[in-house]
């Protein structure tokens, strides 16, 4: 029997969301016209992102298309909903090269209507919204549209990072420790499938901290067809785990919990002994 070893990549990154991001109506304030949709969240913030590509109209993109940053336009922009849901105009943060798209989408988020705000389960109704965008043109620079986030830079973090009580140290030291907790569970609870062929893969596990500091799984993308063929109960077996690791103390962003999403790479390998056959 071939023994699979489970491993962290340490390379963590955050991720955009696919349509099942698990945030449950309540957890965040969202468009309202949202509320019906199957997943208001990914909605909301689909719906807040197509706005701001909008702004890029014909006469926006020639003076893109003759600046310095004609290959790449970021934008990043920070805005908080009060307890009605009612954007905070003096809480509104843009930036972006281009000052007309800087404050056209300054504007644009003034006017924004009220969301649906948090439950009052939580200490505070108040959220946060953050985008980092970035704008990329088509072939001959006729427009311009979102590039994928792996593309995507990023001015606006986290003033503090979701983490555990107990991982001390600087800003990278307490993002170890917080993965190799998360990893931990997975890898006391989940059996990798003995059908693996190649000597070293590596899936992706996409998870959310909720505001709250719960712990969400939102897709898990395998790597070799060997892999994939095994995928839906890998996906059942991490999900079960998830449910298994303790809350952790919630991303802050103002001092307001905000929700963090994850990209984990986790390496499977078969031990050298097994893999050799002996």
């Amino acid at each position: 029997m071939k023994s699979v070893l489970l491993t962290l990549a340490l390379a963590v990154c955050f991720f955009s969301l696919a349509q099942n991001s698990g945030i449950k109506q309540g957890d965040q304030a969202l468009f309202k016209e949202c509320l019906n949709q199957e997943d208001p969240y990914f909605c909301t913030n689909e719906s807040f992102k197509n706005l701001i590509s909008k702004l890029i109209t014909p006469t926006l993109t020639q003076e893109i298309k003759n600046s310095t940053y004609k290959d790449g336009l970021d934008i990043s922009i920070l805005f908080i909903s009060d307890e009605q849901g009612k954007v905070i105009r003096e809480d509104i943060e843009v930036y972006c090269e281009n000052k007309n798209l800087q404050a056209s989408a300054r504007y644009l988020i003034s006017k924004l209507p009220a969301f649906e705000p948090k439950s009052d389960k939580h200490l505070t109704r108040q959220s946060v919204h953050v985008y980092n965008l970035t704008f990329i043109p088509t072939p001959g620079y006729e427009s311009y549209m979102l590039a994928p986030p792996l593309l995507t830079n990023k001015r606006i973090g986290y003033e503090r990072l979701a983490t555990y009580k107990n991982c001390e140290g600087d800003l990278h030291e307490s993002q170890i420790c917080f993965h190799k907790k998360v990893f931990e569970v997975i890898r006391k609870n989940v059996t990798l499938p003995e059908t693996l062929v190649s000597y070293t893969d590596q899936i992706n596990v996409f998870y959310l901290v909720n505001t709250d500091g719960s712990f969400i799984l939102v897709d898990v993308i395998g790597g070799t067809q060997e892999l994939h063929k095994e995928t839906k109960k890998l996906k059942e077996d991490i999900k079960r785990a998830f449910t298994k690791i303790p809350p952790a103390q919630p991303a802050l962003i103002r001092g307001i919990p905000t929700i963090q999403d994850f990209n984990l790479p986790v390496k499977t390998s078969m031990t050298i002994k097994n893999y050799y056959g002996n």
